[in-house]
Protein backbone atom coordinates (compact mmCIF):
# COMPACT_ATOMS: atom_id res chain seq x y z
CA UNK A 1 0.00 0.00 0.00
CA UNK A 2 2.46 2.80 1.26
CA UNK A 3 5.61 1.34 -0.23
CA UNK A 4 7.75 4.22 1.40
CA UNK A 5 9.76 7.59 0.83
CA UNK A 6 7.68 9.15 -2.54
CA UNK A 7 4.69 8.44 -1.86
CA UNK A 8 4.80 9.81 1.64
CA UNK A 9 6.93 13.13 0.10
CA UNK A 10 3.86 13.51 -2.59
CA UNK A 11 1.28 13.16 0.17
CA UNK A 12 2.88 15.38 2.53
CA UNK A 13 2.63 18.06 0.16
CA UNK A 14 -1.17 18.10 0.15
CA UNK A 15 -1.19 18.42 3.72
CA UNK A 16 1.02 20.24 5.87
CA UNK A 17 2.60 16.89 7.98
CA UNK A 18 1.09 16.63 11.16
CA UNK A 19 3.58 14.88 13.94
CA UNK A 20 2.27 12.10 16.21
CA UNK A 21 4.05 10.99 19.39
CA UNK A 22 4.69 7.87 20.29
CA UNK A 23 3.87 7.41 24.63
CA UNK A 24 4.03 4.88 26.69
CA UNK A 25 0.91 3.76 28.10
CA UNK A 26 1.97 5.47 31.40
CA UNK A 27 1.93 8.68 29.62
CA UNK A 28 -1.26 7.99 27.95
CA UNK A 29 -3.30 7.40 31.14
CA UNK A 30 -2.47 10.67 32.83
CA UNK A 31 -4.65 13.21 33.71
CA UNK A 32 -5.72 15.59 31.46
CA UNK A 33 -4.54 18.76 33.12
CA UNK A 34 -0.57 17.07 32.49
CA UNK A 35 1.27 17.93 29.57
CA UNK A 36 1.68 14.84 27.80
CA UNK A 37 5.60 13.80 27.23
CA UNK A 38 6.27 12.23 24.10
CA UNK A 39 8.65 9.05 24.76
CA UNK A 40 11.06 7.11 22.47
CA UNK A 41 10.50 8.42 18.67
CA UNK A 42 8.16 10.71 16.91
CA UNK A 43 6.37 9.62 13.98
CA UNK A 44 5.76 11.86 11.06
CA UNK A 45 2.01 11.48 10.00
CA UNK A 46 2.85 13.12 6.38
CA UNK A 47 -0.12 11.04 4.96
CA UNK A 48 -2.08 13.83 4.66
CA UNK A 49 -5.30 12.18 6.00
CA UNK A 50 -4.34 12.76 9.91
CA UNK A 51 -6.99 15.24 11.47
CA UNK A 52 -8.04 16.36 15.21
CA UNK A 53 -10.35 12.88 14.99
CA UNK A 54 -6.90 10.47 14.14
CA UNK A 55 -6.83 7.70 16.88
CA UNK A 56 -3.46 6.28 18.55
CA UNK A 57 -2.08 2.87 17.64
CA UNK A 58 -0.08 0.80 20.13
CA UNK A 59 2.77 -0.88 19.23
CA UNK A 60 3.55 -4.51 20.46
CA UNK A 61 7.15 -4.46 21.72
CA UNK A 62 7.01 -1.01 23.99
CA UNK A 63 2.72 -1.02 24.03
CA UNK A 64 3.49 3.10 22.34
CA UNK A 65 0.55 4.42 21.19
CA UNK A 66 0.35 6.95 18.55
CA UNK A 67 -1.53 9.92 19.29
CA UNK A 68 -2.96 13.05 18.23
CA UNK A 69 -3.16 15.56 21.25
CA UNK A 70 -7.19 13.86 22.14
CA UNK A 71 -6.37 11.47 25.36
CA UNK A 72 -9.80 10.02 24.09
CA UNK A 73 -9.59 8.95 20.60
CA UNK A 74 -7.32 5.80 21.63
CA UNK A 75 -7.88 2.35 19.78
CA UNK A 76 -5.58 -0.28 20.01
CA UNK A 77 -4.00 -1.44 16.73
CA UNK A 78 -1.01 -4.16 17.01
CA UNK A 79 1.76 -2.61 15.19
CA UNK A 80 5.62 -2.77 15.69
CA UNK A 81 7.17 -0.36 13.38
CA UNK A 82 6.23 2.61 12.45
CA UNK A 83 5.41 2.08 8.62
CA UNK A 84 3.26 -0.25 9.97
CA UNK A 85 1.60 2.17 12.50
CA UNK A 86 1.26 4.41 10.19
CA UNK A 87 -0.60 2.26 7.73
CA UNK A 88 -2.56 1.14 10.61
CA UNK A 89 -3.71 4.93 11.98
CA UNK A 90 -4.58 5.10 8.03
CA UNK A 91 -6.66 2.24 8.31
CA UNK A 92 -8.36 3.36 11.59
CA UNK A 93 -9.08 6.81 9.69
CA UNK A 94 -10.51 4.95 6.29
CA UNK A 95 -13.08 2.64 8.71
CA UNK A 96 -13.90 5.61 10.46
CA UNK A 97 -15.08 7.48 7.53
CA UNK A 98 -16.84 4.50 6.19
CA UNK A 99 -18.73 4.44 9.19
CA UNK A 100 -19.98 8.26 8.78
CA UNK A 101 -20.85 7.41 5.54
CA UNK A 102 -23.23 4.37 6.31
CA UNK A 103 -24.62 6.39 8.65
CA UNK A 104 -25.68 9.41 6.42
CA UNK A 105 -27.03 7.02 3.38
CA UNK A 106 -29.74 5.52 5.85
CA UNK A 107 -32.58 5.84 3.44
CA UNK A 108 -36.26 6.02 4.89
CA UNK A 109 -37.68 2.86 3.81
CA UNK A 110 -40.77 3.53 1.60
CA UNK A 111 -44.07 2.24 2.37
CA UNK A 112 -45.36 -0.32 0.66
CA UNK A 113 -49.41 1.73 -0.79
CA UNK A 114 -51.32 -1.04 -0.22
CA UNK A 115 -53.72 -2.04 -3.21
CA UNK A 116 -57.20 -1.24 -2.93
CA UNK A 117 -59.06 -4.42 -4.47
CA UNK A 118 -61.89 -3.71 -6.81
CA UNK A 119 -65.10 -4.80 -5.68
CA UNK A 120 -66.87 -6.48 -8.66
CA UNK A 121 -69.85 -4.88 -10.18
CA UNK A 122 -72.93 -7.05 -9.44
CA UNK A 123 -74.66 -7.33 -13.04
CA UNK A 124 -78.36 -6.75 -13.12
CA UNK A 125 -80.21 -9.36 -14.57
CA UNK A 126 -82.60 -7.70 -17.54
CA UNK A 127 -86.22 -8.59 -17.25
Amino acid sequence: MFSGHAQRSSLSRLNQPRHLHLLTREAANTSRDQTLQPTSAWVAGGHGVYNENTACVVGIEKSCRLYDGNPSNFIRVLASHEVVLRRAADRYIREKKKKKKKKKKKKKKKKKKKKKKKKKKKKKKKR
